[in-house]
This record gives structure tokens, C-alpha cells and sequence, in this order.
């Protein structure tokens, strides 16, 4: 018989952290089934029940993985456990009325368990086989995932119920945050069409408008071509109702070419996740991942968004938790590290490799939900890599992106919803944008007459300076409503 070096406790990394492993990343991992001998409420003679996890216990207790109803009046409510020591599996007694015999011997504290063993709970009590399958179908990466799964939802959760229920009610807010959303972006859609078909009335207005202009123009310079101080006068105006023009217009698509060369699609390859207590796993980005934009600034700076960088930072949007990101941010913050890492392409076949440790940000704490630290889009959503590549890039400028004015039409180069990358293209498309109010709110630009759609994010943010030339003001954060964007400053951090 073992003797116990230190008493029994449930732990959550016996429960929940094994229970990641397997999931996760069961590839050297090994379990064991219990046979049911004698039919219950909860299971029939004959079954077998896999255990993925460290740790079970048996009894009658709702919270007890091999439960046993109320009619088995000789089984404790936690009567025994079964936990991983090193390679093998201990029989542990819990009972302190009702014993535990293994082959027919009273367990009086704990006992090491070996393949066909035969557990029984109380004289006359159910019996249970212990069997641990051989070679490659022993080991949990021989399940499923989606049966990987469901056991750890009724094994590695089933002892934390009311964490269980926290979650369900999250999820059912989620649920209903999405159906609002629809019904918005419905009545969003009637509006923009309404405003599509007014936008298409006043062009034509504007268009007639400018060739009256035109006109007005050719007749007055043909009237003053002997009066030079005129002509001069009459040029500066004419100019500046062209660079107004241009704005409205926007950039033709020969002109964005120079600029969308240093424009980059990105991309989660893989993530590499280390428990708290040592263990590596590595999952495809095709799994977890996220994608965005990224840009080359003319210093060689790679700038795109925090939330892109380290989208486990901002676990929780309008849309309600991702519990994805949620426990990989938990395992962040006690004690676990996760590195990202990407690849960026751009619109000339360029690709750049890089993980989320090489990215310098703030790590200023926006806000915090339940003593969990959570970003939010605004004047701190950024990260960038100094000195990434040399080569070129895009101008910018910092004290103008601090001060810009009501009405500034901006350009936007991104890939909203991955649109623009194909199977052997990247061609990022183009949207824009009206600065909302003058200067900064809350250390952010506020825009109008444009969503911020996902894979946006990260995207420079131009303005068209007087010679014509797009110069970088910021880059795409997210939204608010469904009408209004925020861009971060690239002054906040360049």
C-alpha cells in the first residue's frame, strides 16, 4: 500500500489545466476508462467512461465526475478519488463511514492502481473495472476533438458549476448582442441606400456644378490673359478648388498604387502557449487565429493595431466575451506566456515574418473586467516594430494627426474581412472617411461616413496635404455604432 506523502485537495490545474492539455494538446498524454459493472441513473452495466483528466472523484455529489444516484445508499457523496501520480494512477480513500476495497482489499488511505484492476464502493457495494487501453489508443490525441471536448466539459468543468453557469449567461448575452446587432445593420442597410441615392443626386449636382465652374473659368482666363496680377490670383483659386475636388473625388487608383505596395495583409501562422507550469503547446493559426493590416512607415517602422499584435488583450468587445481569447489572456496574466506568430504580405508578392514579442506597446491597462486587464479601441490601440525593414515606406506626420480639423477627408487602405486576398493575389482595398469633430476625443480622431470593419484594423489612415501627396495620420482601430470609426494618432506613439 503507497503512503500518502500530503493530503487530497481538488485543484483546478488537476481538473481544468489537464483537461486544456488535452484538449489542446494531447499528443503524449495518457488515460484510462472505468467500466460501470452495475446499471445507475447515470450509467448502464458495461459502459466504459474515458477520463482525460488528472483527477475524478466518485460518489454521489452533483460535482463528482463518476456519480452514482441516491439509491446507492453505501456510496458517500465523495467517496473516492483517482489521481495522476507520475505515470501511474492512485486509489484514494474520501469516505469516512463508507469503505473502498480494490480486488477485494479494504483501501485504508491510497493505493496504486494497475490495468484490470476492480474498485468497489462499500461491501456489497458497485464495482468498477479499471482499464488502461494499450498502445497508441491509450494516449487522448487517439480521441476526437469534439469527443475531447465534451469530456472536458463533464469532467474538467463539472466540479465548478457555478463558473459553469457565469459562463452559459455570458453566452446567452452574446447571443442576444448579435441579434441586435442584425436588426441594426439591417436598418443600417435601408439608410445607406437612402443615402447612396442622395449622395448620387448631389454629385451630379456638383458635377454640373464644376463644369459651370470650369467654364467660368476658361471664359475668365481667355478675358484676363494681359492682366498678370489676376491671372495669379485666378490660378491660386482655380488650384484650390481642384485640391477640393481631389478630396471629394479621392485618389484614382494609379495614384494609390505607390502607396499600397507598403500596405500588408496579416496573419496568424501559429501561437505558442505555455502553462503555468511549464508545459508548451503550439496551435494553428487556421484554429484560433485573427487576421488585419499592417504598414511600413518610411523610417522602416511596422505599425498596425494592438488589438492585431496581441489580440488576446481585448478579449471582450460589443459583441460580447471570446472565450478564447479570454483564457488565453488568463493564462497570460498568472503565470503563462503566449507568443503570435505572423506573416505579412503585400500587394508585390513581399512577405515578412514576425511573432508578437518583437512588437513595443503600451501596457497601459484601458480598463479591467473582474481584476482581468481588457484593451479598448482608441488612443492606446497600437504596437509597432522599429526598424523592421528598410526599403522605403510612408510619409507621416505626427503633429498633424494631433490636430486635424471637422470635415478632412481621409483615405483608408485595408483588408476588411480579408477582401483583396487571393489564392495568388494581395490587392488591399479602398475605403474612406470624414474626420467628425475637430482635433482629438478622448486621445483618438472620430470619424464619419465609414464603418471599421474587421481586418481594417491596423490599416494607415491618409490625408492629402496641399501639393496632393497622401501622408499618414493614423491607423484603423474599430468602431462605434455603425457609423462611427476611430483612428488612433500616430502622434500617440511616433
Amino acid at each position: 500500500m503507497a503512503q500518502a506523502t500530503q493530503s487530497y485537495r481538488r485543484s483546478l490545474s488537476g481538473s481544468v489545466g489537464a483537461g486544456m492539455k488535452s484538449v489542446f494538446g494531447g499528443g503524449g498524454r495518457t488515460y484510462y476508462m472505468l467500466v460501470h459493472k452495475v446499471s445507475s441513473k447515470y450509467h448502464k452495466a458495461g459502459e466504459s467512461q474515458p477520463i482525460i483528466v488528472d483527477e475524478i472523484e466518485i460518489g454521489r455529489d452533483p460535482r463528482c465526475q463518476v456519480r452514482f444516484d441516491d439509491s446507492f445508499t453505501t456510496v458517500s457523496r465523495r467517496h473516492a478519488a483517482i489521481v495522476r501520480d507520475g505515470e501511474q494512477w492512485k486509489l484514494i480513500q474520501l469516505s469516512t463511514t463508507n469503505s473502498t476495497y480494490l480486488n477485494g482489499h479494504h483501501v485504508h488511505k491510497e493505493w496504486y492502481l494497475q490495468n484490470g484492476d476492480e474498485i468497489q464502493l462499500s461491501t456489497n457495494g458497485p464495482k468498477l473495472g479499471f482499464i488502461i487501453p494499450e498502445g497508441d489508443k491509450g494516449k487522448v490525441s487517439s480521441i476526437g476533438l469534439t469527443a475531447r471536448l465534451n469530456l472536458f466539459r463533464k469532467q474538467a468543468l463539472r466540479p465548478y458549476k457555478t463558473g459553469l453557469i457565469v459562463l452559459a449567461s455570458v453566452l446567452l448575452l452574446a447571443i442576444a448582442g448579435l441579434i441586435w446587432q442584425q436588426f441594426q445593420m439591417d436598418t443600417a442597410q435601408k439608410e445607406y441606400n437612402a443615402y447612396v441615392e442622395k449622395q448620387e443626386q448631389e454629385f451630379k449636382k456638383l458635377s454640373d456644378s464644376l463644369s459651370s465652374i470650369q467654364q467660368n473659368y476658361d471664359s475668365l482666363q481667355s478675358k484676363y490673359t494681359q492682366m498678370a496680377q489676376s491671372n495669379e490670383a485666378l490660378a491660386k483659386r482655380v488650384n484650390s478648388l481642384r485640391h477640393q475636388i481631389r478630396q471629394v473625388k479621392g485618389p484614382s487608383s494609379s495614384e494609390l498604387k505607390p502607396y499600397e505596395k507598403y500596405v500588408y495583409y496579416v496573419e496568424v501562422a501559429y501561437i505558442d502557449i505555455k502553462t503555468p507550469d511549464g508545459d508548451m503547446v503550439q496551435v494553428s493559426g487556421k484554429d484560433i487565429g485573427w487576421s488585419g493590416t499592417g504598414f511600413l512607415l518610411s523610417d522602416g517602422t511596422f505599425v498596425t493595431a494592438r488589438h492585431v499584435a496581441r489580440a488576446w488583450d481585448f478579449w471582450k468587445d460589443a459583441s460580447g466575451v471570446n472565450s478564447t481569447l479570454l483564457q488565453m489572456k488568463m493564462l497570460d496574466e498568472r503565470g503563462g506566456k503566449i507568443v503570435a506568430h505572423y506573416i505579412a504580405a503585400s500587394s508585390t508578392g513581399d512577405l515578412i515574418e514576425f511573432s508578437s514579442e518583437r512588437f513595443r506597446y503600451t501596457t497601459r491597462s484601458d480598463r479591467s473586467i473582474e481584476g482581468i486587464p481588457l484593451g479598448v479601441a482608441g488612443a492606446n490601440d497600437w504596437a509597432y516594430i522599429p526598424s523592421l525593414k528598410g526599403g522605403g515606406g510612408l510619409k507621416y506626420d505626427s503633429a498633424k494627426s494631433l490636430q486635424l480639423t471637422k470635415n478632412t477627408k481621409l483615405t483608408i487602405i485595408g483588408f476588411p474581412f480579408g477582401f483583396g486576398v487571393g489564392f495568388s493575389r494581395v490587392e488591399p482595398p479602398v475605403s474612406s472617411a470624414t474626420v467628425a469633430k475637430d482635433n482629438l476625443e478622448n486621445g483618438a480622431i472620430l470619424t464619419t461616413d465609414s464603418g471599421s470593419e474587421h481586418g481594417n484594423s491596423g490599416g494607415p489612415v491618409f490625408y492629402m496635404d496641399n501639393s496632393g501627396k497622401l501622408v499618414v495620420i493614423g491607423l484603423v482601430s474599430g468602431g462605434v455604432g455603425n457609423n462611427t470609426g476611430i483612428v488612433t494618432p500616430i502622434g500617440n506613439f511616433k
